[in-house]
């Protein structure tokens, strides 16, 4: 099984394979490529260098990395060849052949790269790169990278080869000066030139290159002709770089402009605006010619699959509200649409525009039932139903969609959110059911309406003010208070031809323009200040009541104002709710009308409760109290025209429903009021306001209202919106080598005695090469190729027995066998595993040996080697020095260190890391089956490597797996679908993760707090009870959130630790215990929740 991996080809088999050399694939500085069918069927690339002397160095460099390299976008090496004049390389073929041959234009290319296409190649390049640079125990610098060596497979997947030129350098060294230029013109770092040490950034540079190329779809060597024949690659690299940097400080609007002439003409303007925007940013900031201020690749991966939103969502798919860059963009960039956070623990799925510096929310699926900010998701299902469901299942929202037909659901560039059918078919769309904005060119009609919110975040509650279409098919602005409901725009008070409107039209239609014109059925008609094309606008009933349209300023994001209903706030119906009285200090401000008090000081517009009842027997004496300049607006009991004041007094006093009225001196009109709504103290005004109180009650002057140019200032309290936000990748493998030996015997006088001692010596001969050729592929009679047996190789038991002094010193034992320290001869300190029953673990050895000869990352430990010698099973790996994670973890008296609370995050870090490489980035798909912190290391740095693969299962990534027959792991990090026998999947060591995750947080194990719950009680049932604990108080009111998490951490650790980090980490542990696996997160969504919040990983 290890033999596939890496192995030494003979020339006879090459030669057949290729025919002859018959197939040349393509042809470089270093050798000639060609096509091969191996025995087994594999197709092969084989490389044949050109020039021994040559290529001696390069042939090195390549098979001491490609020995190790095991990731899904880095070619695959099978193997090589080395005999006499022959150097060749053997690796996997792929389809597609180089980036090159498809992304210029040739009259070769007969594809062309979509815009899609494009952007994963840039992904899947800065990933593989970010794994060189970054998960290796080596830092691995590749040094060439082109688009010749980029190539694609059947489906487009970037895959980087040729690690001729290829550096590794050890992560505690430091490199040295290299005595020549490496790589390609074009793509060559000005360090080069200036012999300055090299560093992984050479890689950026080039990077930046190839991504500037797949924007423009040409070479810049061909920039360099067309601007002067004699001008050098790098200075026309350098102007092109420079006219970039200017471009992006353009305005916005001229920023889309000219980006659409930068992008590949031959796309026809069919690109992700936002995408291309981010990539060009990258390119200038890549190949900057200061090495210090380009990024890591790291940092571009990260930034790459921020912005890695899908086009559409297919049946069947979701959206998570885990995952980051689970996000549909509309094709400009312009809107967005996934999970919006509204608090640190809640989010709505909503349309906001990406543009805006606030992210501005245009449209909202659950509008006052926000989902929980882990476990929730939304899905399309194969009938187009669209549902929300929260963290427990419970669905909280859909679009009451069900069609045989369904082909996607997509956001369009007007931001209407659309499922649709087969035929360009609009099964459902969001602009049929808005919430408290209409978009330009989105149709409000009869049966459409638009609803405020109550404060100035608008995702939390829906107000009380509405806009929609009247029973006379007039557009209107209504209040719905509780238990009454007003019109108060056009003016109630104003006939039909005041309000220039046209009453019961057959239709009931109106739109804003892209313009920024309103028109409706009913003459409705109103415009923006900036009236004209190409200004991004929007329609929003707000919070306050007033109807607004909003223009966005491209230059900073702000919306600004351009056409209101109200342009005086207080005559707003309703601003400050029953009892309450808008007045001008000379802001808008809410008080109370004399003898009320405010309902919630928290929210004015819930108006103001009286301090006092009125009888109706008469036997209580009322007053009245003049309120000057003052009007509530509508709800009159009726009008008395030309009556003196006295008798206005009469009316209302003889109706004990009558809270008071309006009397304008000078008319002699009078309005009784049968509720106080919509309060307002103008200068403007002609009348005054008379309230009806007991005699009795006392209140001061001054709390009579009065509008003033200047005073205390009252206003609304408006709550803000809190926010949070990479990628993780890691991948290699390795091959070992053995050495075999034999020896020539000199046979005696006799010459039979002397033939039967040759017989011996040639056939023990024979099976040690076969024995070392099955195992390693390698017959390291060449010393140039001996660097590459230190990898993995097989040891006697003589040998392991002499390293650890007859298994003196033993470090750990567990179910499968007993862990020995050890010496080896060059003075490694190792770590040896004996297994302890033979038959019994024949098949753990088996599964362990499969893994770990091609594992090889910086999270996960490194095993040296194995022994199969007889009855003796045994695994050699590199010694970690601090021991496992328990010794340290759980205050042992034998533990001196306390781990401190950075080194707790750094520590599930890192085991979150090694977890998605081995879950993400392997070729095969890797589940350990037992992680639990007995299985995770801690080297001098404190730095984690998960150990014993004795129980981990390879997945095909295209296959399916199978029921397992036996359950795997350690009680209270098992899974429930181990004792349920469903198939296993990679959330088994989800499961597990999060079980060490809390007791990372706790300080102590999870099998202890059964101990103190119930002594009958499982682990199991105790861990689930603490779940649902903690995914309760997650839910709690932030100073409340602060004081359990602060007793929930670890005691010992004196409430030091970081806040925003603990309570990620605990969401985290609740998520990915959830019974129900499908509600897990992955590991590389955990890496990404973690790396959001790690204090090092934050990029300026």
């Amino acid at each position: 099984m290890i033999t596939s991996h890496f192995r030494r080809y003979t020339y006879k088999e090459l030669q057949r394979s290729t025919r002859k050399f018959k197939e040349e694939l393509g042809r470089g500085a270093s050798g000639v490529v060609y096509k091969g069918v191996l025995k087994d069927k594999r197709a092969v690339a084989v490389k044949k260098l050109a020039g021994i002397n040559q290529c001696e160095e390069e042939l090195q460099h390549e098979l001491s990395v490609i020995s190790k390299i095991y990731h899904i976008n880095l070619v695959r090496v099978w193997g090589f060849y080395s005999d006499g004049p022959h150097r060749m390389l053997v690796s996997e073929y792929v389809e597609n052949g180089s980036l090159d041959k498809m992304s210029f234009r040739s009259a070769d290319s007969q594809l062309l790269l979509e815009w899609k296409q494009r952007f994963k190649i840039a992904l899947g390049v800065a990933k593989g790169l970010a794994y060189l640079h970054h998960e290796c125990l080596e830092w691995v610098i590749h040094c060439d990278v082109k688009p010749e060596n980029i190539l694609l497979d059947e489906d487009l997947e970037p895959k980087i080869t040729d690690f001729g030129l290829a550096k590794l350098l050890n992560r505690g060294g430091s490199n040295k000066n290299v005595s020549r230029i490496h790589g390609t013109r074009g793509y060559i770092a000005p360090e080069w030139v200036y012999s300055l040490p090299i560093t992984a950034k050479v890689d950026v540079y080039s990077f930046g290159v190839v991504l500037l190329e797949l924007l423009k779809g040409s070479r810049v060597s061909e920039w360099a002709k067309t601007e002067d024949e004699d001008d050098e690659v790098e200075k026309v690299l350098q102007q092109v770089l420079r006219i970039l940097a200017e471009n992006a400080k353009l305005q916005e609007g001229s920023e889309e402009s000219w980006i659409t002439d930068f992008i590949d003409s031959r796309l026809n303007g069919q690109f992700n605006y936002l995408q291309a925007r981010t990539m060009i940013k990258l390119v200038v900031s890549c190949i900057d010619e200061d090495r210090s201020k380009r990024p890591t690749m790291e940092n571009v991966a990260q930034t790459l699959l921020s912005i890695s939103a899908r086009d559409f969502l297919s049946p069947g798919s979701s959206l998570s509200v885990e995952r980051s860059s689970d996000v549909l963009y509309s094709p400009d960039g312009t809107f967005a649409c996934g999970f919006y956070n509204i608090s640190p623990n809640s989010s709505n799925f909503a349309v906001w525009f990406s543009n805006s510096a606030e992210k501005t929310v245009v449209w909202s699926a659950n509008l006052g039932r926000p989902v929980y900010n882990w476990g929730s998701k939304i899905k399309l299902n194969i009938d187009g139903n669209m549902v929300l469901q929260d963290y427990g299942g419970q669905i909280v929202w859909t679009n009451n969609v069900s069609s045989s037909n369904v082909q996607e659901a997509r956001l369009l560039e007007s931001g209407n959110l659309i499922v649709k059918g087969q035929g360009d078919t609009i099964l459902w769309q969001s602009f049929a059911s808005p919430t408290d904005t209409l978009l330009p060119n989105q149709i409000i009609n009869g049966t459409i309406k638009l609803v405020s919110s109550t404060s100035s975040n608008r995702l939390l509650v829906p107000g009380h003010y509405s806009f929609h279409f009247d029973d006379q098919h007039l557009l209107t602005l209504f209040d719905d208070e509780k238990d009454i409901s007003f019109i108060y725009w056009p003016n109630p008070f104003i006939n039909m031809w005041a309000k220039k409107r046209i009453s019961f039209n057959t239709t009931t239609l109106g739109v804003l323009d892209s313009s920024g014109h309103f028109l409706g059925s009913d003459n409705a008609s109103f415009m923006a200040a900036d009236w004209g094309p190409g200004i991004m606008r929007r329609l929003t009933l707000d919070y306050d009541g007033n109807l607004r349209i909003y223009s966005l300023n491209k230059t900073d994001g702000t919306w600004l104002v351009t056409w209101m209903a109200f342009t005086n706030l207080c005559f707003v119906r309703g601003l400050c709710g029953m009892n309450g009285i808008c007045v001008y200090t000379p802001k808008p401000a809410c008080v109370c009308a004399p003898g009320h008090e405010i309902n919630d000081p928290s929210d004015l517009s819930k108006g103001c409760k009286p301090r006092f009842t009125i009888s109706c027997d008469r036997k209580k004496k009322m007053r009245f109290v003049k309120l000057p300049t003052t009007e509530f607006l509508g709800y009159d009991q009726s009008t008395h025209q030309q009556v003196s004041l006295r008798t206005c007094k009469n009316i209302c006093m003889s109706d004990c429903s009558c809270k008071g009225f309006s009397y304008w001196q000078g008319n002699g009109n009078c309005y009784p009021k049968s509720s106080l709504v919509g309060g307002v103290t103008s200068q403007s005004l002609p009348g005054s306001t008379y309230l009806k109180l007991p005699e009795a009650l006392e209140f001061p002057e001054s709390s009579i209202p009065r509008s003033q140019p200047s005073g205390r200032q009252y206003g609304p309290n408006c709550s803000a919106e809190n926010q949070y936000s990479i990628a993780n990748f890691s991948d290699i493998s390795r091959s070992g080598q053995s050495e075999s030996r034999f020896f020539y015997f000199y046979g005696f006088l006799s010459a039979i005695f002397l033939i039967e001692v040759i017989l011996i010596a040639l056939g023990w001969w024979f099976i040690l090469r076969m024995e070392g050729r099955q195992l390693t592929g390698v017959w390291p009679a060449e010393s140039g190729y001996e660097m590459i047996t230190s990898h993995f190789r097989r040891y006697t038991y003589k040998e392991l027995q002499r390293a650890t002094r007859k298994f003196k010193e033993e470090l750990g034992r567990g179910a499968s066998g007993v862990v020995y320290k050890g010496i080896l001869k060059d003075k490694r300190a190792v770590a040896v595993k004996k297994l302890a029953d033979i038959s019994q673990c024949e098949e753990e050895f088996q599964h362990e040996l499969s893994v770990i000869s091609k594992i090889y990352h910086m999270n996960l430990v490194r095993v040296w080697g194995y022994c199969s010698d007889g009855p003796h099973r045994m695994l050699v790996s590199e010694y970690v020095e601090n021991g496992s994670l328990d010794k340290m973890l759980f205050g042992s008296e034998a533990s001196q260190t306390l781990l401190q609370w950075k080194q707790r995050f750094k520590i599930a870090l890192g085991v979150a890391k090694g977890l998605a490489y081995l879950h993400h980035e392997c070729l095969e798909w890797v589940i350990h089956c037992d992680v639990k912190p007995e299985n995770i290391l801690l080297d001098d740095n404190l730095e984690p490597k998960i150990t014993d693969f004795g129980l981990a299962k390879l997945l095909n990534r295209g296959g399916s797996n199978k029921n397992v027959s036996r359950i795997h792991g350690t009680r209270g990090y098992i899974a429930p679908e181990w004792v349920s026998s469903l198939p296993i999947t990679a959330k088994v060591d989800v499961y597990s993760f999060g079980a060490v995750l809390l007791e990372l947080l706790k300080g102590s194990r999870v099998s202890e707090w059964a101990k103190t719950e119930d002594e009958d009680d499982e682990v199991e049932k105790v861990l689930r009870r603490a779940v649902r604990m903690l995914a309760e108080n997650v839910n709690l009111q932030e100073d409340s959130e602060r004081s359990w998490i602060t007793n929930f951490i670890d005691s010992r650790l004196n409430g030091q630790f970081n806040y925003l980090q603990a309570r990620t980490m605990i969401k985290l542990a609740v998520s990915c215990i959830e019974e129900d696996r499908s509600k897990r997160p992955t590991m590389e969504n955990v890496v990404q929740m973690l790396l959001s919040v790690d204090e090092e990983n934050i990029i300026t």
